[in-house]
């Protein structure tokens, strides 16, 4: 009986610890389970941060300013350029001499970096202050009816004081919307569009940026509020809002979480001399951002922007295919005056690659004076 008693005894004694291994084991086994299905999408996010468009030092964001052949664009086909015959004028238009040498294009810097080499201008489209009569479809489907949040200047919207010079076009590799510098100080700069939901190429992290900002067309200094997104290698979308003030790096805005198809509202005021405020709002979650800075502005142009952003080695990141950008309610104070895009005969300017194709073509100005969308060309 005491063989029997002890006998059992070192049987559970033995059940007692294989119990204890077993659970180990089976421990051991969840974990690794559970981190072979996070691991994988923690290392895609891991690199889509590590690839976000970051600001590169560039310190020339406009380089190589001249014109070339006209271009016109159909208000009902944005993506369709069609050349006309006049012959090109060259015009020599001095600009800063660059510290280091940003790829060909506008530049500004948008969780990116600034416009590289060179803008090409095209002749004046036209000194009507409204180009088109029919707006582009996709402005007045998806614009918001709101434009407190935008509208923040206490002048009432009006044309400038003295007539601004006609229209002009221009061809950029990293830049497509609209600008004005029209010799003027931009002390505000307003507008409103949809976070669009692109597809990347299944290869590598893509990037594109929608902006409102002012400076950095004929000056160093550059100050933008917006949003950027980055699609991964397997399609993953990751959209945030930033803010940038050249030289200095991009602020992306980790507070304010943004999706795709949401519409949001940016503006940048200026409060005093060399004093702003920059406000940022989604509509769709009713959220708003807003935050007062110092900033030696030169005044010298106010910018809507598509962008195709830059790395922090001041690379241009692949880019994406956001399919269609609307923007809406853009205004800027022209000296002491709100006024829209048409008022001010705002230029075009259309994304180029390197061989000169279109790649990003604005509509023209819709008939409110105030809206235009960016479709990306394939």
């Amino acid at each position: 009986m005491r063989i029997l008693y002890k006998t059992s005894k070192k049987i559970v004694n033995l059940c007692n610890k294989l119990q204890k291994v077993l659970l180990v084991s089976f421990s051991v086994l969840f974990v690794s389970y559970i981190t072979y299905l996070l691991l994988p999408p923690i290392i895609e996010l891991h690199t889509a941060l590590d690839n976000a468009p970051k600001l590169s030092h560039h310190p020339n964001p406009v380089k190589n300013l001249k014109t070339v052949t006209p271009k016109t664009v159909d208000n009902h086909q944005p993506s369709v350029i069609q050349q006309t015959t006049p012959t090109p004028k060259q015009q020599n238009v001095p600009v800063p001499t660059p510290i280091s040498s940003p790829p060909p294009a506008i530049t500004p810097k948008i969780v990116s970096q600034p416009a590289p080499s060179g803008i090409s201008s095209i002749t004046p489209t036209s000194t009507s202050s409204t180009t088109s009569s029919t707006s582009p479809s996709s402005t007045s489907s998806t614009s918001p009816s709101s434009t407190s949040s935008t509208s923040t200047s206490s002048s009432s919207t009006t044309s400038s004081s003295s007539s601004p010079p006609p229209s002009v076009s221009y061809t950029s590799t990293n830049w497509s919307g609209y600008m004005s510098d029209n010799n003027s100080d931009y002390t505000n700069v307003s507008g409103q569009w949809i976070v669009p939901n692109p597809t990347g190429n299944g290869t590598s992290t893509t990037a594109d940026a929608s902006w409102i900002g002012i400076g950095g067309v004929k000056s160093n200094d550059l100050i933008q509020i917006g949003t950027v997104d980055n699609v991964t290698a397997t399609g993953s979308v990751y959209s945030a809002a930033f803010y940038e003030l050249l030289p200095n790096a991009s602020v992306q805005i980790t507070a304010f979480n943004i999706s795709p198809g949401d519409s949001i509202s940016a503006a940048i005021d200026q409060t005093g001399t060399n004093l702003w405020a920059i406000t940022i709002t989604d509509n769709t979650t009713n959220q708003t951002y807003t935050k007062n800075l110092s900033y030696d502005s030169s005044l010298s142009s106010a910018e809507w922007i598509e962008e195709d952003p830059s790395n922090s080695n001041g690379q241009l990141m692949p880019f994406d295919n956001f399919g269609t950008v609307s923007f809406s309610n853009a205004y800027t104070t022209d000296n002491g005056s709100n006024v829209d895009l048409s008022a001010i005969n705002a230029d075009s300017i259309t994304m180029v690659n390197s061989s000169g194709q279109d790649i990003a073509v604005p509509s023209s100005i819709s008939s409110n004076g105030s809206s235009f969308s960016v479709q990306r060309e394939n």
